[in-house]
């Protein structure tokens, strides 16, 4: 019981992995089973993610979505649709790492396996289809999310390039 408890607290807070925009692609699809909405911020469950009610994955999403706002500003999500979701392939990073978020510019959609990861996934929809390669996010960015505990270090454990003299 202590490990779904502690499996449950990571997917809902997050377990400093990292996110990432895929500037062209298109989400892949899911099995929504609860979908939830306030103001422009909708949200809709996988199946496999359903022992958290979509309510509660609404607030927890829209509380990191306020701590963003606070320092880099709103990010209208009025044509993005949050997905959370059970998985998300990570074939492409190094042993050990496993992606939290996907920004899918195409289809405007955002999907998450944790909520603490919507703060990176909406710099990603502040910066726009060009910010997959995620340059100069460790300049302010990284130290930002390091700052309010949505990241171990300050670079995401290595993920985010080294700072070239200006934040994007």
């Amino acid at each position: 019981m202590r490990r779904l408890g502690f499996l449950l607290l990571c997917r809902l807070a997050g377990c400093a992995f990292v996110g990432c925009g895929d500037g062209g692609t298109i989400a892949p699809p899911i099995q929504v089973a609860q979908e939830c909405a306030e103001g422009d911020l909708h949200v809709q469950v996988d199946a496999g993610q359903t022992s958290v009610p979509c309510a509660h994955w609404l607030s927890t999403l829209k509380y990191y979505r306020d701590l963003y706002t606070s320092r880099w500003g709103p990010v209208g999500l009025s044509e993005w649709t949050v997905q959370v979701v059970a998985h998300i392939d990570s074939d492409s990073l190094p042993a050990g790492l496993m992606y939290t978020g996907m920004t899918y510019f195409t289809s405007r959609v955002i999907q998450v396996t944790a909520a603490t990861a919507i703060a990176h996934e909406l710099f990603h929809v502040h910066l726009g289809s060009e910010s997959s390669d995620h340059h100069n996010w460790s300049c302010e960015f990284g130290p930002w999310e390091y700052s309010v505990g949505l990241a171990r270090t300050p670079d995401e454990g290595g993920y985010l390039p080294p700072c070239e003299g200006g934040a994007p």
